[in-house]
């Protein structure tokens, strides 16, 4: 299934609008910097059992630019269904990074929570400044589900 991707400038104007056609996992947003276009990508993993420490579920996050920009910020958390709604069952983790560099990726993850049975999922997002004007928080997006990953 594919989702609605929001995209937002990160740059003189700050504008939102809703692209479509992209995976579900990933949001994409995309500036006109002076130097072409900067897109910032947010990538949710699959929840799964912490290979540091056995017997606890982590959700993880990849975050990156295309290009250097003043800050970046993640958001993840990792969610659990109950009673058919998805629920935070981990708490969130914010990660800012100043001055990220181009086309590398960063990591971020959820503290760990006891394995359990059921269904999770990854949520995150995040937002970032280029050149002293902060984006709008892009919106949530989520992993597949994963039924017991432990």
């Amino acid at each position: 299934m594919k989702r609605a991707v929001r995209s937002f400038a990160l740059g003189v104007a700050v504008v939102a609008t809703i692209l479509a056609g992209m995976p579900a996992a990933e949001a994409q947003t995309t500036s006109a910097a002076a130097m072409g276009q900067i897109t910032c990508k947010v990538n949710p993993n699959r929840p799964h059992e912490s290979h540091g420490k056995p017997g606890w579920i982590v959700g993880k996050s990849q975050y990156w630019c295309t290009a250097g920009i003043d800050s970046l910020v993640n958001t993840v958390k990792l969610q659990k269904k109950v009673k058919g709604k998805w629920v935070t069952a981990a708490k969130s983790k914010s990660e800012s990074v100043k001055n990220p560099k181009g086309n590398k990726k960063y990591r971020n993850q959820t503290r760990n929570y006891k394995c359990r049975k059921g269904t999770f999922r990854t949520a995150s997002r995040g937002h970032g400044v280029y050149k002293g004007v902060p984006s709008k928080s892009m919106h949530w997006q989520y992993s597949k589900a994963v039924k017991n990953p432990c």
